[in-house]
């Protein structure tokens, strides 16, 4: 299984990460998962969350729901807080092809403390695989209202409606790459722009993976 992560930091009411994984029936991958863990807010019955454009459900308990690929209008989950937000943030996963390609979504809250995290997936068709991740002021309607672009254009070619909130300067995040079967070591940050960098791999560790080292050139 390979994994991506997608590591989103913030101040105490946001953090999180997103887990993609691969399923494979041969020795090649048929299926990828994407899994956005995270937690928000202070109180979390303030939060609510939905899949699709079905009902809205407030979280105070542990809950898990799941929604297949057939029984999905609007291919999307998320959660929101209107509470402590002024104008609302709304956190999602959106499946951005056609909904045949799509597995299914998930919705998890862990435990009832307001310190508990929840957790977004979708799963789909690794050849078609077209995902948005959504971070913005707003609520979950906001992403069900404005599917019809998605439908259209799969990556919209610019902000719309409630999406246009300008949140990158307020939640700064980075891309970390995991292989299981690859020790990837590294501590380089890098800039906007051009940048040169070199893979070496170093050795091997003590279970027997390659060690594969990341660095500026």
């Amino acid at each position: 299984m390979n994994k991506v992560l997608i590591l989103i930091f913030a101040s105490f009411f946001l953090l999180g990460f997103i887990a993609i994984s691969y399923a494979t029936t041969t020795s090649r991958p048929t299926y990828v998962t994407f899994r956005l863990k995270y937690h928000i807010g202070t109180n979390r019955t303030n939060d609510n969350f939905t899949i699709s454009n079905s009902t809205t459900f407030q979280i105070i308990n542990a809950i898990s729901d799941e929604k297949t690929g057939t029984n999905i209008g609007n291919a999307f989950v998320c959660s929101y807080d209107k509470t402590e937000y002024t104008n609302g943030l709304v956190i999602s996963l959106i499946h951005s092809y056609q909904n045949s390609y799509l597995s299914k979504a998930n919705f998890t809250a862990t435990g009832s403390s307001d310190t508990d995290n929840y957790t977004l997936e979708i799963k789909n068709d690794v050849d078609n695989s077209k995902l948005l991740i959504a971070l913005t002021k707003g609520e979950c309607s906001d992403i069900n209202d404005n599917m019809h672009i998605i439908r259209k254009q799969a990556i919209p070619s610019s902000p719309f409606s409630s999406f246009s909130e300008n949140v990158t300067t307020k939640y700064p995040y980075e891309i970390r790459a995991m292989y299981e079967k690859i020790n990837i070591n590294g501590s380089e940050h890098y800039v906007t722009g051009t940048n040169k960098l070199c893979i070496e791999k170093t050795g091997t560790d003590s279970a027997s993976k390659p060690i594969v080292y990341i660095r500026r050139c």
